[in-house]
């Protein structure tokens, strides 16, 4: 596995930073922990945002139906990320998945999981579009060209 690089570091941390703020209290941000999908497999997406539940998850690791969004960030994994994750997290039922593509400074949406894939995606690449989390239709975040930075508002520099 490469090195993180900053650009990989900056992104995570501002789409933390904006999640942990506009869902505290209604879902649990977690980043780059594992998810268990089966005994064997228990991938580490760059961060998931989990529902909160009984048993606490210091009880129970979370689970793929635990799952609402799980969002990678490629700088170096871009082909690993749309190809083999895609499909493993499609596979689980993960009902959303994001791709921040690093160099592109876009993000890849990704709902409705089957057998094989999603039957929908959606790429935004265009400054001041804005996305919202699937189960939080009331979040939004706002894409912006300018490098690598985070507000309050509800702008998100990717």
């Amino acid at each position: 596995m490469s090195p993180i690089g900053k650009r990989h570091v900056a992104f995570v941390d501002n789409l933390n930073q904006f999640l942990v703020t506009r869902l505290a209290g209604r879902a649990i941000v977690s980043v780059q922990n594992p998810v268990a999908f089966s005994d064997d497999t228990e991938p580490q997406p760059d961060l998931k945002v989990l529902r909160r539940r009984v048993p606490p998850y210091k009880e129970r690791e979370a689970f793929g139906e635990d799952t609402l969004l799980l969002i990678e960030v490629a700088e170096t994994s871009l082909r690993y990320d749309c190809w083999t994750k895609l499909r493993l997290y499609a596979e689980a039922g993960i009902p959303e998945y994001w791709i921040v593509d690093c160099a592109a400074e876009s993000v890849e949406i990704y709902r409705t999981p089957e057998a094989d894939g999603y039957r929908d995606a959606l790429r935004v690449a265009d400054a001041g579009t804005t996305i919202s989390p699937q189960a939080f239709p009331d979040v939004t975040l706002t894409l912006a060209r300018s490098r690598l930075g985070c507000s309050q508002a509800v702008r998100v520099r990717l």
